[in-house]
């Protein structure tokens, strides 16, 4: 089976480590794979050997129309059997071309659910009201979580179309590394066994750092030892908002600030 896989960016993220992991299972299993990324990332590096990576290369958020020509030129080329958009901007842009590839299986990849609009800009909304209006010409949408089902169930995707598959983890890769740990704590001037709790995301308001602020807070008043970690890149302006609650909330002192991180050594 020939599959395509449509995305932003192969930047850190959940739902950027997702498809690398799904894209390279599909590849070890015989299925020829691409994925198509638009402004590349640090994860591209993790695709195996069997995943064809193609860079669109989009100059900027506004450069739709040459985006749509290149990914005409690939599916013509491809011939694929399956098309797989990642997140709301790529899955509107499977849509718009289904018509000129009709025999195209179009499946979409939904990440998020309970999202304050309120948060971000005008064309992030738009987005989103776009793939709600569409959500009815993909042939299956693929959400992470019930909630997430249920929260697009509510914003008018059809739920016969919907199905939820939680995010699998490699648990060969992720586990306990006592050498790691130490390695870490020691770069972060952690003595002891100080118990260190950590937040790992993106700085975006999705994520809600203000809730785990309020709780970090909560828990010094009774557990001055602990210290916590909070580790994504993010605009600056979220993060000096964050840091600001932080210093309110009296826990400047036990914050660790780190941006995303590779593989650590």
């Amino acid at each position: 089976m020939k599959i395509i896989f449509l995305i932003r960016s192969l930047d850190y993220g959940g739902a950027q480590r997702q498809l690398v992991v799904l894209a390279n299972g599909l590849g070890a299993r015989g299925h020829a794979v691409t994925v198509a990324v638009m402004y590349g990332g640090p994860l591209e590096k993790e695709l195996s050997p069997q995943v064809a990576l193609r860079r669109l290369n989009k100059g900027s958020r506004w450069q739709v129309w040459g985006l749509l020509r290149q990914l005409t030129t690939l599916w013509r080329q491809e011939k694929p059997d399956v098309v797989h958009g990642y997140l709301d901007f790529p899955n509107v842009l499977t849509v718009l071309l289904k018509p000129l590839f009709p025999k195209t299986t179009i499946v979409w990849g939904v990440r998020a659910s309970n999202v304050d609009l309120s948060h971000y800009d005008w064309l992030t909304r738009l987005t989103f009201q776009l793939s709600r209006l569409l959500a009815r010409f993909p042939d299956l949408i693929i959400v992470n979580s019930q909630a997430g089902k249920d929260y697009h169930a509510q914003k008018g995707y059809p739920n016969q179309k919907m199905i939820a598959i939680a995010n699998g983890i490699d648990t060969k890769r992720f586990k306990p590394d006592l050498p790691a740990r130490s390695r870490v704590r020691s770069s972060w001037a952690l003595t002891g066994d100080a118990p260190l709790v950590g937040m790992v995301g993106r700085l975006d308001a999705m994520k809600d750092h203000e809730t785990f602020l309020s709780a970090a807070a909560l828990i010094s008043h009774r557990r001055p030892q602990v210290r916590f970690a909070i580790i994504g890149n993010g605009p600056s302006s979220y993060a000096d908002k964050l840091k600001a609650l932080a210093s309110t909330l009296g826990i400047s002192e036990r914050v660790l600030w780190s941006p995303a991180q590779g593989a650590m050594t």
